[in-house]
């Protein structure tokens, strides 16, 4: 037992052990104090090591993140604001075909249809980018201007010529004799399409075409081409799911107001409101010689308008039906024709 000091009343009892476990108690504190301290630090270092470099420390339920390859030799790039916002084309404009085209606007107005066609033409060599809204907007201008030449009694040097009828002439006869079609030739001299009548000494205005079409199944456009002009651009349809083959044709046959031949063999009536061909068919023969086993392929009109712009038929050329109506007026069988992508 420790020993005790006896002072009298009044006075303390003195614990000779009290000094020493108050300087263990301090020793306590700091040691406690030490640890987390210590603990604290650890944690904190631990946890950030965890969060940028642990391999496959994902809480459950989460997907494992991708690591990205480092390029040690390219600094890492940070997005700014400027990186951010939209680049802008700029889309190449052609002011002269703007003025060109407007010139010859005015001039087909004013009924000079020759003076615009040669201003047109001019307009639409002027442009390098067949993509433009100018190049299309010359080129529909182009055949405006052509078809008003081609259907009326407008001469046109070189192309539309003055012929006095023979005797012995008759119409299609002279359809062969100029590359044209019946059509075209009453057409353009006021006879009436239910007629082939023709009097010797008569004077017609025949066009003279070299007549090429091309299909462009990319653009679904049809290019129809007087020699190596344009004559007149016009809308298609191309066959779904890239039935509509590429390569070398001739247009072997027309027929106007068509019967259909469905897939299973059934003949659908021009009329019924299940034939596909609209009202008129130029049926196209491949001339590849690898390709002739190609049938049943050819270039005719719709009922289904909104079909044209897209790939909707079973493989064939459609047009709007007065378009494919204008192209059958002008060209003649063994007209080529090329489908390209």
């Amino acid at each position: 037992m420790a020993a005790m000091n006896t002072l009298g009343y009044g006075t303390k009892r003195i614990d000779n052990n009290y000094g020493k476990r108050k300087g263990c108690g301090r020793y306590y504190v700091f040691f406690i104090l030490t640890v987390l301290i210590i603990g604290g630090v650890w944690y904190i270092l631990r946890s950030g090591k965890s969060s940028g470099t642990a391999p496959n420390a994902t809480a459950p339920g989460e997907q494992t993140p991708v690591a990205v390859e480092a390029q040690p030799d390219k600094p890492m790039a940070f997005a700014d604001a400027d990186s951010q916002r939209p680049v802008i084309s700029q889309q190449k404009t052609y002011p002269e075909a703007v003025r060109l085209c407007a010139e010859a606007e005015k001039l087909f107005t004013d009924s000079q249809y020759p003076q615009a066609r040669e201003t047109a033409l001019k307009a639409l060599a002027s442009i390098d980018d067949e993509a433009s809204p100018e190049w299309d907007k010359a080129a529909r201008l182009l055949g405006r201007i052509n078809i008003k030449i081609f259907t009326t009694n407008c001469p046109l040097p070189g192309k539309k010529e003055r012929y006095v009828v023979q005797r012995g002439d008759f119409l299609q006869r002279l359809a062969n004799k100029f590359n044209t079609t019946v059509p075209a030739i009453q057409q353009a001299n006021g006879i009436s399409l239910n007629s082939n009548s023709i009097m010797v000494g008569q004077t017609l205005f025949i066009y003279n075409g070299n007549w090429r079409i091309k299909v462009s199944k990319s653009r679904y456009k049809l290019y129809l081409y007087d020699g190596d002009e344009l004559f007149k651009l016009y809308d298609v349809s191309i066959g779904k799911q890239d039935r509509t083959p590429v390569g070398s044709f001739k247009i072997s046959s027309r027929t106007l107001n068509p019967d259909w031949y469905a897939p299973n063999g059934e003949k659908i009536p021009f009329g019924d409101e299940r034939n596909v061909l609209g009202t008129r068919w130029l049926r196209l023969t491949s001339t590849d010689a690898d390709k002739n086993n190609l049938t049943g392929y050819g270039i005719h009109g719709t009922w289904e308008r909104d079909s044209i712009g897209q790939s909707r038929s079973n493989g064939c050329i459609r047009m709007l039906n007065e378009d494919v109506e204008e192209l059958y007026s002008i060209v003649p069988i063994n007209t080529e024709v090329v489908i390209e992508d």
